[in-house]
């Protein structure tokens, strides 16, 4: 669906963009695990930061992981002032944290492995352990960027390494579980994307897997969360509309808009049948300072996952309406459209006779089992389209995508 782009009206109020409160920013590149009540969240910075959480709103810095940046990756990238995007796992009994050191915008880089048997601070175990180098490159020697890097573990028992920055995309390296390290010599890296994309997360659910990266310019408006799936873990990873993300660089999961601005870097968080979305956004309401952000993930009707409102206090987990009934969608909603570029509100009425009413001219609706369809048709050079939406219980609104490849969203006014 194309609709005239007016003066953009929030979607989520100021208030829900700082669902996340106390030391929250800043947050870049961050990352989560959950160990007995708490969670922890590890971000680029001085040391590695280290901020906690028993709600996944109230945060608490307590500690970094280093004192400084280990001599060896000095040794490699001369000057660097911290680390940057760890990312935290579980495995083999050992909390494993791998995270980079790099110089911006270049490929001297190198990637590293840190271990602590807990993370709780009080516990007679804790100690983070360096164990040195994972994998490097080097300028004018290496096709790719030794940065962003991501475990994932397979049920058949195989662990790898997804990583990289642009250059030549997404690669994986497979790694020996018990040491971390590389299984096979770096000549062996598996191509996952070719693309100018980065910051990759891997994740499960139902039969395929899922690919999530950023997009864009970073520290811009223009940076974003997309995502591509496969059945194979090694690819071919394709869009929505099975394009490869060498061809259309994903499909979008979240994009700027209103106060939520860059949103980008992100990791996901399985508890049980619940998924959740944690990234950075610059916070123009606190001088653009990078800020830690976490949503619910829901499953849409193709199989795409979408992003909800920020976790806030007093929220419940969001459901999708089961049994939908026109009563449940009649009237007035607020219906937003967020594209790659472009980023929209209108005013709509979903009417009895299955008509919408919108700026003066009709569409029609209709209900498909549990989804919503809303139905635009061209006119005056505007482009039609179909969009697919989930209702969401309580009156919390619907999400969804048009046939466009944009993400609909709607409130109640």
């Amino acid at each position: 669906m194309k609709i005239t782009v007016l003066p953009v009206l929030l979607l989520l109020t100021a208030g829900e963009i700082h669902a996340q409160t106390g030391d929250v920013r800043p947050v870049h590149d961050p990352c989560i695990i959950r160990q007995g009540a708490y969670y922890y969240v590890f971000c680029t910075g001085r040391g590695i930061p280290i901020r906690r959480s028993n709600d996944l709103i109230h945060w608490q810095r307590v500690g970094t992981v280093f004192d400084e940046v280990p001599a060896w990756a000095l040794a490699h990238v001369p000057a660097a002032r911290f680390p940057w995007a760890p990312d935290i796992s579980f495995d083999g009994g050992w909390y494993n944290l791998y995270y980079c050191v790099s110089r911006f915008a270049q490929n001297l880089s190198c990637i590293g492995l840190a271990r602590n048997k807990t993370l709780d601070p009080a516990s007679a175990d804790y100690q983070w352990i360096d164990h040195g180098m994972v994998i490097a490159s080097v300028p004018q020697q290496d096709n790719f960027n030794a940065i962003d890097a991501h475990f994932f573990a397979e049920e058949s028992n195989d662990a790898w390494l997804a990583f990289g920055s642009y250059w030549s995309g997404i690669k994986l390296l497979r790694l020996d579980r018990k040491t971390g390290k590389p299984a096979e010599t770096t000549a062996n890296l598996l191509p996952l994307v070719e693309a100018d994309v980065e910051a990759p997360f891997l994740t499960q659910h139902g039969r395929f897997y899922y690919l999530f990266f950023s997009h864009g310019r970073i520290h811009s408006r223009g940076y974003q969360i997309r995502l591509a799936r496969s059945l194979k873990l090694g690819g071919p990873y394709c869009d929505r509309r099975g394009l490869p993300v060498k061809d259309n660089q994903g499909t979008l999961l979240l994009a700027t808009h209103g106060d939520c601005v860059g949103p980008g870097h992100n990791a996901i968080l399985r508890e049980a049948d619940r998924y959740w979305l944690v990234h950075h956004h610059y916070d123009p309401l606190n001088w653009r300072r990078p800020t830690l952000q976490i949503r619910p993930l829901l499953w849409g009707p193709d199989g795409w996952p979408l992003a909800a409102a920020p976790w806030m206090q007093g929220s419940e987990f969001p459901k999708q309406v089961e049994s939908l009934e026109p009563a449940q969608v009649l009237g007035r909603w607020r219906h937003a459209v967020i594209s790659r570029n472009i980023h929209g509100t209108e005013e709509i009425t979903l009417r009895d006779d299955g008509a919408i009413h919108a700026a003066g001219w009709l569409a029609a609706w209709s209900i498909e089992g549990d989804t919503l369809v809303l139905n635009r048709p061209e006119k005056q050079g505007l482009a039609g389209s179909t969009s697919r939406c989930i209702v969401l219980a309580n009156g919390a609104g619907y999400l969804g995508r048009d046939d466009n490849d944009d993400l609909v969203q709607g409130t109640r006014p």
